[in-house]
């Protein structure tokens, strides 16, 4: 999905790449580590995260823990699991027919 995409979805219309430092104060990770499982070092509870829904669904979903030479494949029903977890309460989930 490209940002303009994303844009059209979301309705925000100024959507970019974080920098390597807002990751980091933010998310405590690098570039190129960045993943769903990021939401366990968001503190303040300021990310906003957009799910596709068909991944809810699927048996086995690759995300990297915090750092780009691991991977972990779980279900995905786990997913709302751990946002709600976190207390996530900006997660998005959205269909997108690619």
């Amino acid at each position: 999905m490209t940002l303009k995409q994303m844009s059209e979805l979301t309705g925000e219309n100024k959507l970019s790449f974080a920098s390597k430092e807002e990751l980091f104060t933010k998310l405590k990770v690098e570039p190129g580590a960045v993943s769903l499982l990021n939401v366990l070092n968001d503190e303040r509870k300021t990310i906003h995260y957009f799910i596709e829904k068909k991944i809810v669904n699927h048996p086995a979903v690759a995300f990297h823990p915090n750092r780009n030479d691991q991977t972990l494949v779980f279900h995905g029903e786990i997913i709302p699991k751990l946002m709600n977890y976190c207390q996530v309460t900006h997660y998005h989930m959205f269909e997108w027919n690619h």
